[in-house]
């Protein structure tokens, strides 16, 4: 299965160009603003600061909207054709914002972007958890989110050292690129099963297992898969169509027909009704969330998009654009340990370990700001370190956690719901972050966000399960048994 593994990681660095074209584009305005702002301005007129506002702020809006319709458009035309659209969404708009004169072709622009961008975070965290092998799993999907990191800091260099239009046709061609590139992969097993397309499952779990023949491995995780994609009825319902017909009585028959009309109801059940149902479902989605939550309120998010000005007020003697870049390069570095660390060390113990540290980076940073205890270049170090403990759990095991805890019947509803609450906490941080440094200083801001980190490994060491290395029906049945994990642990 070595040929398979390599599958994975290239069907997974490709998916990775969707999360770069997210990433880029999301901290585009950073540098951005100051062009539109300067005489070499592309745009007519003069650009103001509610221009300025909008211009940051309107994706996240499309960004929800995309979310929330993720989760149908993956399970109405798949999850490969759904990244397709994507990628045509944000071409589209790419495209536009390459050619706009005028300020509001460019808003409608970015909010196509964000459109887009929250399509992508919902089906990719379907996508990537379908096609990947549970042995696997955690580093496939971290190497997948690892665009993300990738794309914000090829997007600060490129601010940096390119120009207007460069900057833009660069990540049109990402977009054009990825989008060709998916018309040449597979739809996930799961899928094609949930629409009764069961050769073409096989097929397709063949071709991410790197095999052309049927392996006895590749029958006993396909069984896996249907058993999951089955609902118990529904497995009754096989069971009765592989009894001998001709030998059976009128009331056997009578029977399995009565059987057959009581089951073909429950197994169309929409997914609301499947996910009130079930217990680890519901237990899976309030600690999912809970963690994103969480991770977002560690204020990540506000200090990638005001790194410049973040940098101005602490650390006035060095350059902003040197520190975003530094300050990115901490970012990926720390993506990077959750590829190969996840599946070795356990998704619960990095959650852990990253609050942690992640609490006594902003600490260090809110007495050092408060204190000049230390010289000034160490606030931009902490800083980076920050980043660095950040991505190596916070940042990156919540949405592990959400691409492998659910079953396909919940699925793509969970992971809408999940994603929503990521970007209606990115837009409440990023309105609250000016109020808030207003009222607290930029000191007692960050020891609001080192409390919240502090939470997050206390939540984390209480109710997060550990799933690395198991299926997601193991899963299921760990938060069968209760929210208090660490007492499932114990006994295990």
């Amino acid at each position: 299965m070595k040929k398979g593994v390599l599958i994975q990681i290239g069907v997974s660095i490709l998916v990775g160009l969707a999360n770069f074209s997210m990433g880029y584009t999301d901290v585009w305005p950073s540098y951005a603003i100051p062009i539109f702002k300067s005489a070499h301005s592309p745009l007519s007129g003069v650009f103001t600061k509610n221009q300025e506002s909008l211009i940051g702020s309107i994706p996240m809006l499309g960004s929800l909207l995309g979310t929330i319709m993720s989760g149908k458009i993956a399970d109405s035309i798949g999850r490969k054709r759904g990244e397709i659209f994507f990628g045509c969404i944000n071409t589209l708009a790419c495209t536009l914002i390459c050619t706009a004169k005028s300020f509001y072709i460019l808003l409608g622009s970015r909010l196509l972007l964000g459109f887009g961008n929250g399509l992508n975070a919902g089906i990719f965290s379907i996508f990537a958890g379908e096609y990947s092998s549970v042995s696997i799993r955690g580093t496939v999907i971290a190497l997948a989110a690892f665009g993300y990191s990738a794309g914000v800091l090829v997007s600060y260099i490129m601010g940096w050292l390119f120009s207007y239009q460069v900057i833009n046709y660069f990540v049109l061609t990402i977009n054009v690129t990825f989008t060709i590139s998916m018309c040449f992969m597979r739809e996930t097993p799961i899928y094609l099963l949930k629409v009764g397309k069961e050769k073409e499952a096989l097929n397709s779990l063949k071709f991410y297992r790197g095999t052309k023949i049927t392996t006895q491995e590749v029958i006993d995780e396909f069984a896996d898969i249907k058993s999951l994609v089955e609902t118990p009825k529904q497995q009754e319902m096989k069971i009765f169509s592989d009894i001998d017909n001709n030998n059976e009585d009128p009331e056997k028959e009578k029977l399995r027909h009565a059987t057959d009309e009581a089951y073909v109801k429950p197994s169309n059940r929409s997914a609301w009704k499947a996910l009130l149902s079930s217990k680890s479902s519901l237990r899976a989605l309030f600690t999912i969330s809970l963690l994103i939550c969480l991770a977002v309120c560690m204020g990540m998010v506000t200090i990638l998009t005001y790194a410049g000005t973040l940098f101005s007020k602490a650390v006035p003697n060095l350059s902003p654009d040197l520190c975003a870049i530094a300050l990115a390069v901490a970012n990926i570095t720390g993506s990077g340990l959750p590829i190969v660390m996840s599946d070795w060390v356990g998704r619960r113990i990095l959650m852990i370990t990253s609050s942690v540290l992640v609490s006594c980076c902003l600490v260090t940073l809110g007495v050092l700001i408060r204190w000049p205890l230390a010289p000034d270049w160490m606030i931009p170090v902490v800083v980076l370190m920050y980043c660095f403990c950040y991505q190596l759990g916070s940042g990156s095991v919540p949405y592990m956690l959400n691409s492998e805890c659910y079953v396909p019947e919940v699925k793509s509803l969970c992971i809408v719901l999940s994603m929503s609450v990521m970007f209606i906490s990115n837009f409440i941080m990023l309105a609250a972050y000016t109020a808030t440094v207003d009222l607290l200083g930029l000191d007692g801001t960050f020891f609001l966000y080192a409390a919240v980190a502090a939470a997050s490994a206390v939540v984390s060491y209480l109710i997060v399960p550990e799933t690395s290395g198991i299926t997601t029906e193991a899963i299921q049945e760990k938060f069968a048994r209760g929210f208090l994990q660490y007492r499932v642990l114990v006994k295990e």
